[in-house]
């Protein structure tokens, strides 16, 4: 997996990156998951998941730590 924290700051002040997550099964289901990152504040992904409405709490955080620990290395 390829992952350096500061090379995805920079980008995702221009575009969000779609990525695709697995191994938390009760976050990103049985399977492989794509969510949507779209800021970096204080060492936390903040992130758009399809799976949830805008009345559900649509926007999520994710730890830089738990990222590198489910991100399958894939991105768009």
């Amino acid at each position: 997996m390829y992952f350096f924290e500061v090379e995805w700051a920079v980008p995702l002040q221009k575009a969000p990156i779609m990525v695709l997550m697995a191994g938390n099964e009760e976050e990103f289901g049985l399977n492989s998951h794509w969510i949507i990152l779209v800021n970096v504040i204080n060492r936390f992904f903040v992130y758009l998941d399809p799976w949830y409405k805008s009345d559900q709490n649509y926007i999520r955080h994710i730890s830089i730590v738990d990222f590198r620990r489910y991100y399958t290395g894939i991105a768009l």
